[in-house]
C-alpha cells in the first residue's frame, strides 16, 4: 500500500474515534443520538466522507432528511473540535452524510429471492 494511502486510512481511523467522542460529549440531544458507522478518504486527504447514523433505530429522527439537516447545521463545529483534538496543520474538509445502508430497514433475502421469481 502507497505510503498516502495508509497516512489517509489512519487519519479516517482518528476521525472517526474523535467524532464518536465528540458525538458522546456534544450538549445537543440530537447530535448525542448520532454515531459515526465509517470514514471514507477521498484522493488527495483532504477531504473526508463521514457516515453516521442514529445509535438506535431512528432514535429521535423522523426522517433520513432530519438526520441531514441536523448535521449540516453542525457541520462547522464538529469540524472546528476535530480540529483541535487531531492538531494537524490543516484540518481536513468533511463531508457529513446519513449513511443509507444502516438507516434501510432490512428485508429478508428469502423476500426479495419470493418477488423476483414471481
Amino acid at each position: 500500500m502507497k505510503k498516502g494511502k495508509i497516512r489517509d486510512v489512519q487519519l479516517a481511523t482518528l476521525i472517526a474515534e474523535e467524532l464518536e467522542l465528540v458525538l458522546a460529549t456534544a450538549n445537543d440531544p440530537l447530535l448525542s443520538e448520532l454515531t459515526v458507522t465509517r470514514v471514507e478518504p477521498e484522493k488527495g486527504g483532504s477531504r473526508f466522507i463521514v457516515f453516521l447514523a442514529p445509535a438506535e433505530d431512528l432514535g429521535y429522527f423522523r426522517s433520513l432528511h432530519e438526520i441531514e439537516a441536523v448535521l449540516k447545521r453542525a457541520s462547522g463545529f464538529l469540524r472546528s473540535e476535530l480540529g483541535e483534538a487531531l492538531n494537524l496543520k490543516r484540518t481536513p474538509n468533511l463531508s457529513l452524510v446519513a449513511d443509507p445502508f444502516i438507516l434501510l430497514p432490512s428485508v429478508p433475502v428469502t423476500t426479495i429471492e419470493r418477488e423476483q421469481s414471481e
